[in-house]
């Protein structure tokens, strides 16, 4: 599921000329990890974390 995920984002990008992807994850640490490693070759991501009440960017991925 995560390779149809990975390639429907890719085409969106594609598609839309889309440089950036902001990834917002509430969850378990050990998914979040497993995700990173499959999102490859989506530019640059960043990454945010809840620091309540909101939440704030955390780090920028250049895949």
């Amino acid at each position: 599921m995560v390779m149809a995920v990975r390639e429907e984002f890719g085409k969106l990008l594609k598609a839309r000329q889309l440089r950036m992807t902001r990834l917002f994850f509430y969850g378990p640490f050990a998914l979040s990890v497993f995700l990173g490693q499959q999102l490859t070759s989506m530019g640059r991501v960043q990454l945010f974390e809840y620091q309540d009440p909101s939440y704030v960017p955390s780090c920028l991925l250049k895949t």
